[in-house]
């Protein structure tokens, strides 16, 4: 018999006036001050008070939502940490509408807490009683409640006793071994979601699982089935998960949807698999401008759709970048003016560029970035920006550039 309760406010997590007050007093303090704080014994601080002083040092940037509210309460690091951001979280929401949800992976609570402005009703099912008891606390300072929980149920448990239906069933298993290190299968994170998968489409014909971005897409997308889309999500060219949205009995060619979320703009590319498969690229001659494509697209593997949407060409058959003569004002990723294409010369390079500061990255090219860049005497910073890589005729080559500003 599954039990579901409604946000409500907790009297023994309220805090005090006077930890409010330290809250406040000590929000933009260095650890070891903290600490040294803590070690004097004229002054009454908690670890309870240090830990959640920390947290919302911690969310500040993550989760601005609740650093704003003084009164939320935080749950162990663990949870802070495999939540979603504030970012990630708004985006996908933003994906799906309709009467209900469930979220069977509560956690912290923050996609739930998004999910719910697009969703009459929601259930989140959180196993662990007392993260349960604090999301649903926080759930009422936040005076969100249209959603229920469902405390200490484990998911599997949940959806063999739940006799109602659902618009979208979302999950986010975790991602981490007992000894704290990081799983990239899909039947090793818990729950194990290829084993819940019949149970889900029982309850609801739309399932969301995000993922680790470390996960093979192709891979995932063979064990799962029924995969209609896939979203590469990356935050300021950092790519933080992957969603994998299934529909039940689906049986077409998936599409993949890459997002770029930066400075508060989504940068969007989107192909079919099949565009991409039966694609053919060209690589030629390096001309006037080069191009990177985002992090998103990267994971992708999306590299013929995105030079055939925008008439590139690759510079080399298995170097991820792309040039043309004219420049592409929207390419999503960066863009840059090359100035000269050098051997790989130290001397060359810095009468170039007539310094020792330079960005240097590597494409398709022996060694790390590290490596080149110690070879060149070179140090980090300034206004070139040079490439490591191989061109088409298989030659290793530096082109010196400089960054194209554009909006997308």
């Amino acid at each position: 018999m599954i039990s579901l309760t409604k946000p409500e406010l907790v009297t023994s997590l309220h805090w005090t006036l006077q930890e409010l007050q330290f809250f406040e007093a000590y929000k933009e303090a260095r650890k070891d001050d903290v600490f040294d704080l803590y070690k004097n014994k004229e002054v009454q601080v908690t670890q309870k008070m240090i830990h959640q002083l920390f947290a919302r040092q911690h969310v500040k940037s993550k989760l601005p939502f609740l650093y704003n509210h003084p009164e939320i309460v935080y749950p162990v690091t663990l949870s802070l940490e495999q939540s979603s951001s504030q970012e990630t979280a708004a985006y996908k929401a933003s994906l799906f509408h309709g009467d209900s949800f469930i979220d069977l992976s509560g956690g912290l609570g923050i996609d739930s807490y998004f999910l719910s402005e697009n969703f009459r009703s929601g259930i989140i099912v959180e196993r662990n009683p007392e993260l349960a008891a604090i999301v649903a606390h926080n759930y009422a300072l936040l005076n969100r409640h249209n959603v229920q929980f469902a405390c200490g149920e484990d998911a599997s448990d949940f959806l063999s006793d739940y006799e109602g239906k659902a618009d979208l069933i979302y999950i986010d298993p975790a991602r981490r071994d007992g000894h704290g290190g990081k799983i990239v299968k899909l039947g090793d994170c818990e729950p194990n979601v290829l084993e819940l998968r019949d149970k889900m489409f029982a309850i609801s014909t739309t399932v969301l699982i995000k993922t680790s971005p470390l996960l093979d897409i192709q891979l995932a997308v063979n064990e799962l089935k029924y995969v209609k889309k896939v979203y590469v999500i990356a935050v300021e060219n950092e790519c933080k998960e992957l969603l994998f949205h299934l529909e039940d009995k689906y049986e077409g060619e998936f599409a993949i949807q890459t997002v770029n979320l930066e400075k508060g703009e989504a940068t969007v590319f989107s192909f079919v698999t099949k565009e991409e498969r039966e694609s053919s690229s060209s690589s030629g001659e390096i001309r006037k401008y080069l191009y990177e494509p985002n992090a998103a697209i990267m994971k992708s593997g999306g590299f013929k759709s995105i030079g055939l949407r925008l008439g590139l060409t690759k510079i080399q058959m298995h170097t991820h970048l792309y040039t043309s003569d004219e420049l592409i004002t929207d390419f999503p990723g960066r863009s840059f003016e090359i100035l000269m294409i050098s051997k790989v010369d130290k001397q060359e390079v810095q009468r170039i560029i007539q310094g020792h500061k330079a960005n240097v990255s590597i494409r398709n090219f022996p060694g790390s970035a590290q490596e080149l860049k110690k070879n060149l005497g070179l140090s980090d910073g300034g206004d070139f920006y040079i490439f490591g890589t191989t061109d088409m005729n298989d030659k290793k080559v530096l082109l010196i550039t400089k960054k194209v500003f554009h909006s997308v």
